[in-house]
């Protein structure tokens, strides 16, 4: 009992710590063996948020935060991007490291700011968020296990744990380490521009903007017919199929309860796709 107590005890001060410094946070299921949300098929143990409305309801006002963690003393805790702060986030499974690589090759490493270890052994870079609307993007520049986490977003924080490891800061890059850097001019430049790809001809579509925060969350049972009404949505709005490809991954991370993996985001997308051509 002592060990639960101490255990919660740390995410809540983390919790309330990371609301201090005004980042915007939300409790997320727990899952050190596997996922408190009890599903034998969770695709994001210890990373999916229990609030109902998900990252729309992160907050950094004490008061909710504590209730929450009265509510799920155990939860692990999710810091919401696109306010204050947005993540260039390295996933080391899916050839991660290579891609970092790559970038730092071409474009010279970025300096000091926060980085996060996350459970998986990848990377959290933390950078300010730009007084602009940056969505979040999949395989920048077109590379693997490269992604970014701006409006919209969240990343697991320090101070939590998943099946595969434990959350924590790099020492001396924690935020009471280091000051938080600006977002990297050609990373801003490519999140910008690099996502745009020519759509196909619509002449009689005009393109519209679409907001993935203003659906609904999606529950397990209903996350494919739920992405795949969100997919139509974004044809109709003129979207083309990689700017569709890449907002369905977003909405997939934000709204489905669980997330379903990437390469089911990815058919439901060009199964859309191909009706949509058919139809066409």
């Amino acid at each position: 009992m002592r060990a639960s107590q101490s255990s919660t005890s740390a995410t809540s001060k983390m919790a309330l710590r990371y609301a201090k410094a005004g980042l915007k946070v939300l409790p997320l299921y727990e899952g050190r063996e596997r996922c408190a949300c009890g599903r034998s098929d969770c695709h994001s143990p210890g990373k999916h948020p229990r609030t109902k409305h998900g990252v729309r309801e992160a907050s950094n006002d004490r008061g909710v935060v504590e209730q929450w963690w009265r509510q799920w003393p155990q939860a692990n805790v999710g810091i919401a991007t696109g306010h204050k702060v947005c993540v260039l986030d390295v996933d080391s499974d899916k050839g991660g490291w290579e891609s970092l690589e790559w970038m730092k090759a071409v474009y010279g490493d970025f300096g000091p700011t926060w980085k996060c270890i996350t459970g998986g052994g990848g990377r959290h870079f933390f950078f300010q968020m730009p007084s602009e609307d940056l969505k979040n993007a999949v395989k920048i520049w077109k590379r693997p296990g490269l992604d970014f986490r701006g409006t919209g977003g969240y990343v697991v924080a320090a101070g939590s744990e998943s099946p595969k490891g434990a959350y924590r800061w790099m020492e001396g890059f924690a935020p009471w380490q280091v000051p938080l850097a600006k977002l990297p001019s050609y990373l801003l430049n490519e999140l910008r521009h690099g996502v745009k790809i020519k759509r196909m001809p619509r002449p009689e579509t005009k393109k519209q903007n679409v907001s993935i925060e203003a659906f609904d969350v999606i529950p397990d049972g209903e996350r494919n017919d739920g992405l795949s009404r969100i997919c139509g949505s974004l044809i109709r709005a003129g979207k083309d199929e990689m700017e569709c490809n890449t907002l369905l991954h977003s909405a997939n991370a934000m709204l489905c309860r669980p997330p379903l993996n990437e390469r089911e985001v990815d058919a439901i997308c060009a199964s859309i796709w191909r009706c949509e051509r058919r139809n066409g």
